[in-house]
């Protein structure tokens, strides 16, 4: 298997690139050849990723982009097809997150959730499928969560979006069947545990006490397994658990109507993810990269 895939024809967009899983998913991209769309919130970070991208031999251009907003990311769309002709993979790695009881977690702050981790997922799927049909190919990746299978107490309208997100990408391969466009266009689902990244600091948190910060996932895990599945198409149609040892074959829920957890050893392997690993501080790390912005966060 090939260690260092080859991504120099490739076109990508990654939203949520300013932080987080998605500026370590764009960088790793870039050094392997792709053309990368950087996109986010924050401008000026993203800008510095982009010179960083530059400076190493890279291609990629930064665009600022809310994800909740319809405009900002059709706009997105067209920038990337306009400076390099089509979209080949399209990755949402963005997300919010809210600690705490339920009905102690303010409504407004809960449909500030869904709103990004819901809303904006769709609106970019959207877009990024009417790219891929008219051009008859691309890879679709959304990230969902192991708590969405089997949710933990305090997290319960996260899970719930991220159990949207999984329900999302299931039915639309579905779709994608009945027209005839799958494989050749497909949605990949990402399952992973939690994961060490500034998601934690960035939730709204209405427990009263401080955020976990032990038995995390390393996110150097989940971008290798991101990475594998724009090199691996075929694992690009199913819910996909980056902490699981490699598989031959992953197989595609979206043309089952129902399963059982028994069913599916491995997505639902993401429920226990790997074993726990302590979260240690990461010498040498960028100071703007280790920025806690929520658009780059899991």
């Amino acid at each position: 298997m090939t260690q260092n895939p080859d991504f120099s024809d490739k076109v990508v967009v990654v939203l949520g690139a300013s932080g987080g899983l998605g500026q370590g998913v764009a960088q790793q991209l870039a050094q392997a050849g792709a053309r990368v769309v950087l996109a986010g919130r924050r401008q000026d970070v993203l800008i510095h990723h982009e010179l960083r991208i530059r400076e190493r031999g890279g291609i990629a251009i930064a665009e600022r982009c809310d994800a909740t907003r319809l405009a900002d990311v059709a706009a997105l769309a067209e920038a990337a097809v306009a400076e390099f002709g089509r979209i080949d993979i399209w990755i949402n790695s963005f997300g919010a997150g809210a600690l705490g009881f339920f009905w102690d977690l303010p409504p407004e702050d809960q449909a500030r959730l869904i709103d990004t981790n819901l809303t904006g997922v769709m609106l970019g799927t959207h877009v990024a499928l009417a790219q891929f049909r008219r051009q008859g190919s691309g890879l679709l990746i959304n990230l969902g969560a192991a708590g969405s299978e089997a949710p933990v107490a305090m997290q319960a309208t996260y899970a719930a979006t991220k159990a949207a997100v999984q329900s999302l990408g299931r039915s639309l391969n579905e779709e994608l069947r009945l027209e005839g466009l799958h494989p050749h266009i497909a949605v990949s689902t990402l399952m992973p545990g939690a994961v060490d990244t500034p998601f934690w600091s960035n939730a709204i948190n209405c427990t009263g006490q401080a955020p976990p910060t032990a038995a995390l996932d390393d996110p150097a895990d989940l971008v290798a397994a991101i990475i594998a599945v724009c090199a691996r198409p075929a694992l690009g149609t199913s819910d996909f658990d980056p902490t699981a040892p490699p598989a031959p074959q992953v197989r595609e829920h979206a043309s089952i109507p129902a399963e059982s957890p028994a069913e599916n050893p491995v997505g639902n392997a993401a429920v226990n993810a790997a074993g726990a690993k302590a979260a240690q501080g990461r010498s040498g790390a960028d100071p703007v990269a280790a920025a806690r912005l929520p658009e780059g966060s899991f």
